[in-house]
């Protein structure tokens, strides 16, 4: 939901989009530690697919750990475009 908040102008929605984001990164964690414990019981080419779906998940979770840092030292469209790879890779008007 966050993608959808930060675009607007106002201090409240991109407060709210930010704590999304933050909210999204944090539950990393706790479900990450659950598909490894899922995964530890797996046979061999189960876990392969697994380590896939881990390293695109981890790649997922540190785009938006750069999303969600971006607004921090002042580059909220930075941060916006992170979140949306339909965008090009620098802020619209730069």
């Amino acid at each position: 939901m966050g993608i959808f908040l930060g675009p607007f102008n106002d201090d409240g929605s991109r407060q709210a989009a930010k704590r999304l984001v933050a909210l999204g990164v944090a539950s990393a964690v706790p479900t990450a530690l659950s598909g490894w414990a899922q995964w530890i019981t797996k046979d061999r080419p189960i876990k392969r697919v697994g380590i896939m779906h881990a390293a695109s998940n981890a790649a997922a979770t540190t785009v938006y750990l750069a999303s969600w840092a971006a607004p921090e030292r002042g580059h909220h469209e930075l941060g916006i475009c992170r979140l949306r790879p339909s965008h090009e890779d620098h802020p619209a008007g730069t």
